[in-house]
């Protein structure tokens, strides 16, 4: 009785090991995810201002504002933090076409508005990029464990 007790032993250590760094992952997991959520939030921000700006246009008709409003349909649809980011970089690219043509009041209030939105985008990505960076430790460390459980690096997201 006392041989198998003491097989099991290293087995049950082996388990509580593992249980618990599953738990590890699985609390970056969620740091990680809120943080996206809170960039996501800071560009839906930015892409309703950017609506903004193209609706209180001085040329609402113009080729620079449809491609802004391109750009923002784009960005509804994207998926993947490169391909959001390089969506995100063209967006700043229209907004600066069109912030050269004026508007009305909307227009002037959006525009106001557009460099604390992006500056808060910067500091959401930050705070992101920092989780991600944690959370790809931990499955560093527990690389085994992680990769039974199906949790992966991530990759961090650079806004233009």
């Amino acid at each position: 009785m006392t041989i198998i007790a003491f097989l099991a032993l290293p087995v049950l250590l082996v388990g509580v090991f593992a249980l618990l760094t599953r738990r590890l992952l699985q609390g970056h997991d969620a740091r990680v995810r809120a943080g996206w959520a809170r960039v996501q939030s800071c560009l839906e921000k930015r892409h309703e201002l950017a609506g903004d700006v193209a609706a209180g246009s001085a040329a609402p008709d113009s080729e620079t504002v449809q491609k802004l409003r391109d750009v923002l349909k784009q960005a509804e649809f994207v998926s993947g933090l490169a391909m959001k980011a390089r969506v995100e970089d063209r967006l700043s690219e229209a907004l600066h076409d069109v912030l050269l043509l004026g508007g009305d009041e909307r227009f002037e209030k959006a525009a106001a508005a557009l460099p604390e939105a992006r500056a808060e985008i910067g500091r959401a990505a930050e705070d992101y990029n920092a989780r991600v960076s944690d959370y790809n430790a931990a499955v560093e460390r527990a690389r085994q464990v992680a990769r039974f459980v199906g949790y992966e690096p991530r990759e961090p997201f650079t806004p233009a």
